[in-house]
């Protein structure tokens, strides 16, 4: 192994956190770490003055690059969108960057697409991965005065949109415990007592596997929902739970093919305010030792 492939290796986690978040989609995080490589050993060594900044501020570009092409495919995107889920079992030997809960979790994902690709860009690099606004002006070719304004605005758009963080650990777990728990049991009171009345529910299937077109919402309606799916025996199916985006998921296959993966996310209230179910097996198919 070279210096430099070494070096980059070094790095590798690190831009994979950057990506993944930028772009919610393993898959593309992976293409987009991939091709920063091969630029890596296209330079010349006297271009690459600070190897961690060199690689950072290429990733980061190719982020975007990517986002503003995502963005016209999703104006076409069959139902809710979600993030491709990413697997962080036994995430304790990963770099850090992939270990947080509130800034890898579906919701935190979800919710950076209210930003523009730039927006996004300078709100993670900034708020979640302690870059100097000087770092990011030279990332985005922007000065920083314009950084400034561009992270400044990405928190207000942010600021009042849901969903909120900040619940215990001990407490977010022991609700999605115990969410499941009435799932597996088909008791509707017991499920229902642990969402909070506007509760919402995003199922992509991508118009590649049946799921709900429209955002369900309001904690009878969800009851009902899914109620209904365990009635006809979806949990009948074979569940494992594996720590998806951070949290515990509900990984359910059929005769060994991803059916689902189910994750919800906790308000600082302790109810459930978003359950994400993911059906598009395009979108599975980084959980380990399944078919999609």
């Amino acid at each position: 192994m070279t210096d430099r492939t070494q070096a980059f290796e070094d790095e590798r986690a690190r831009l994979v956190g950057i990506a993944y978040r930028m772009l919610g989609s393993v898959s593309d995080a992976e293409d987009v770490v991939q091709e920063t490589y091969i630029r890596l050993h296209r330079a010349e060594a006297e271009d690459i003055r600070n190897l961690p900044g060199w690689l950072t501020t290429v990733c980061g570009r190719l982020c975007l690059d990517r986002l503003k092409s995502a963005a016209r495919t999703r104006e076409t995107y069959i139902g809710p969108w979600l993030p491709e889920p990413l697997e962080t079992e036994g995430a304790a030997g990963q770099d850090a960057v992939l270990e947080s809960y509130e800034t890898v979790s579906t919701a935190f994902l979800l919710m950076m697409e209210r930003l523009s690709p730039v927006e996004r860009a300078a709100f993670l690099l900034r708020d979640v991965f302690d870059y100097s606004y000087g770092e990011i002006a030279e990332i985005l070719e922007r000065s920083q005065s314009a950084t400034r304004q561009t992270v400044h605005r990405a928190r207000k758009r942010l600021r009042d949109g849901k969903p909120r963080f900040g619940v215990d650990g001990g407490r977010r777990e022991a609700l999605t415990q115990a969410f499941f728990a009435a799932l597996e049991a088909g008791d509707a009171a017991a499920f229902e007592a642990t969402l909070s009345e506007d509760v919402e529910v995003w199922a992509d299937g991508g118009g590649k596997a049946l799921a709900a077109r429209n955002v369900i919402t309001g904690a009878t309606s969800v009851t009902r929902f899914f109620i209904g799916l365990v009635e006809k025996g979806l949990m009948t199916l074979d569940v494992e739970y594996r720590q998806v985006n951070g949290a515990t998921a509900a990984v359910i296959t059929q005769d060994g093919l991803m059916y689902a993966i189910l994750t919800v996310h906790v308000d600082p209230e302790g109810h459930i305010s978003h359950v994400f179910a993911m059906r598009n097996p395009d979108k599975m198919v980084h959980i380990a030792g399944i078919t999609a």
